[in-house]
């Protein structure tokens, strides 16, 4: 349960800093900035809604590492959505506009799926993964293949996108970006879990916590990366939802092949939490892209 509540409240601190992010660079562009890189970084840190969007998705990140420690992913994920949730809320009653039926529709989605997954929540299983257990599992088959199929498909097809200005190369990187964001999640749950584990003075070896941590470090500034490319190529209402969706979908995808976390479900059980999650999945994707069509018109009005 605290696991659940840690990863709501990660992935709400981390929208609602998109926005404040978004307003601080907005107010940055409109003054007279001098020329310069180090004044340039001294107009946005004297910038406090900008520092405050800085914050918040730090502070997410150390809470849902948290949460990978202390629950199963495939349970944490799905329910992060509900932080698109939060954050039209946040838009309802902090920027005061308007909600419409469709992100009601959506909100209600969210809230059925999550329903759906709590009924069975006491049946899946915990896995305490370690580091070395996740390496491990990169040695067997199905769980190579889950991690290696989508990032082979993906990137090249970035970079071929990026050399020949393909004209679907904004979906492209969204989708190359989700990927990579996603599966440095998956090493982030081991990573964190063999930090916890350390910390109580378990005689954990740290080679593997490393290895765990630097491919969770490089896949997740890789994944920005690729997400602020795809900014270019298209409008981020279009990206936004498809990055959303792949960046929950894989980690919990990675609970249920790499952690076996769905092990002792019947085919019942596994078919409604399944039901669940899609449900989840397609609301958080409409919830992105509106959510986004907002942040757009904040931009807007900034420059105006």
């Amino acid at each position: 349960m605290y696991a659940i509540l840690l990863g709501i409240l990660s992935f709400s601190l981390k929208n609602i800093g998109y926005v404040f992010q978004k307003k601080g660079v907005n107010r940055v562009a409109v003054k007279r900035l001098s020329s310069g890189i180090s004044r340039g970084i001294a107009d946005y840190l004297s910038t406090g809604i900008w520092v405050t969007g800085i914050i918040l998705p730090f502070f997410g990140g150390v809470l849902l590492a948290v949460a990978y420690g202390l629950g199963p992913v495939s349970m944490i994920m799905p329910f992060t959505a509900t932080g698109f949730v939060v954050l039209v809320l946040f838009f309802r009653f902090y920027l005061g506009e308007k909600v419409t039926r469709i992100e009601w529709t959506a909100i209600a989605l969210i809230l059925s799926g999550t329903v759906m997954i709590t009924l069975f929540a006491g049946r899946v299983r915990e896995m305490h993964v370690t580091p070395e257990a996740l390496i491990g599992k990169m040695t067997e088959t199905g769980a190579l293949l889950f991690l290696a199929i989508p990032n082979i498909i993906c990137l090249p097809c970035s970079l071929v996108s990026h050399r020949r200005s393909h004209r679907y190369g904004g979906t492209i990187y969204a989708l190359s970006a989700g990927i990579a964001g996603g599966t440095s999640l998956i090493f982030q749950k081991p990573f964190a879990a063999g930090i916890l584990k350390r910390c109580g003075g378990s005689e954990i070896p740290v080679i593997p916590i490393v290895v765990c941590g630097l491919m969770f470090i490089l896949l997740s500034i890789l994944a920005v990366i690729i997400l602020n490319v795809a900014y270019k190529y298209g409008r981020g209402i279009h990206i936004a939802p498809i990055y959303t969706v792949f960046q929950i979908l894989l980690p919990t995808g990675g609970g249920i092949v790499i952690f076996e976390e769905w092990h002792e479900l019947s085919m019942t059980e596994i078919l409604i939490q399944a039901g669940g999650i899609l449900l989840i999945l397609a609301a958080a994707g409409i919830l992105s892209g509106f959510n986004e069509k907002r942040i757009e018109k904040i931009g807007e009005g900034g420059k105006q």
